[in-house]
């Protein structure tokens, strides 16, 4: 079976707003899912919260919604291409996508 990868470059440039993360991240893990139940709850949760969160963030959903950020970067680094990772860029904070590891 072969693995989904995703391919080099960004998902989402220039905000840190929680919800714009959430709503990119959520949109390529649910693209790139490889049928993977977990990731299938987690799109889940994402559209949850978005939902919330356009309602008005309380600082229980602000930490919760920190919460699943982090989960997405463990689940979309599960589909990152060898000798690569999902993250920040090293020279743009705001530029998260897909990037080569660098020495």
């Amino acid at each position: 079976m072969n693995k989904r990868t995703a391919d080099i470059g960004t998902i989402i440039h220039g905000t840190l707003r929680t919800i714009d993360l959430l709503e990119a991240f959520s949109e390529a893990l649910a693209a790139l899912n490889d049928g993977r139940l977990d990731h299938v709850r987690l799109v889940g949760e994402a559209d949850d919260m978005l939902g919330r969160l356009e309602r008005g963030t309380t600082a229980a959903d602000s930490y919760e919604a920190n919460d699943l950020l982090c989960e997405f970067f463990d689940a979309l680094n599960e589909y990152a291409p060898d000798d690569s990772h999902f993250g920040p860029h090293d020279g743009d904070g705001a530029d998260f996508g897909f990037w080569p590891i660098e020495d």
